[in-house]
């Protein structure tokens, strides 16, 4: 008895495995009750897995929206923000051109 009791605790550290206590709806209380100790395991591992699974393709596809979103506004900038830069620089060195040009033509009158 003793060294079967060993053995549960040894195989209860290999499988790692944990009870918990479910509420399951009335709708569903005979199905439950019918199913064999291993189905139910089975069942509750799988509904598990496929939960986890689906969380994470869920979370995925917001991650990949937040990635596309943020593509689509740095492009936007880059496309209004380089000819608008261009611009400005184009009036930049007009202005700067033409005032140079001023204060050559009044350093030519003033040297007349």
């Amino acid at each position: 008895m003793v060294n079967n009791v060993k053995n549960q605790n040894d195989s209860d550290d290999i499988n790692k495995s944990k009870k918990f206590v479910f509420h399951i709806d009335n709708e569903h209380i005979d199905f439950i009750e019918s199913l064999s100790f291993q189905e139910k395991h089975n069942l509750i591992n799988y509904l598990i897995t496929d939960y986890r699974r689906n969380s994470n393709v869920l979370g995925q596809q917001t991650f990949d929206f937040k990635k596309l979103k943020k593509g689509i506004i740095i492009a936007i900038i880059i496309l209004a923000g380089v000819p608008l830069l261009l611009f400005l620089t184009n009036i930049s060195l007009s202005l700067t051109k033409s005032g140079y040009l001023e204060m050559q033509r009044n350093f030519e009158k003033i040297i007349k």
